[in-house]
């Protein structure tokens, strides 16, 4: 949904780079930015949520703090 790029392989290795590259995470801070603050929040709490339901709540504070506050 962030990005307008084909993964011409559909691995998790491949998913994991690009989930981590630069423009990316750019991407994903620009999506939020435009939903406005109320809004973007509640879709943060529901994948926290979703993840804290699968036990795997440590990796998406992880990768959430590493989109919000990682400076470029």
């Amino acid at each position: 949904d962030y990005c307008d790029v084909y993964l011409t392989h559909d691995s998790s290795s491949v998913r994991k780079a690009h989930n981590n590259g630069k423009n990316h995470i750019m991407n994903v801070r620009n999506y939020y930015a435009e939903l406005g603050q109320d809004k973007a929040q509640a879709i943060i709490d529901e994948i926290t949520k979703a993840y804290e339901r699968a036990g795997q709540s440590g990796k998406i504070y992880f990768y959430m703090n590493k989109i919000l506050y990682k400076s470029c």
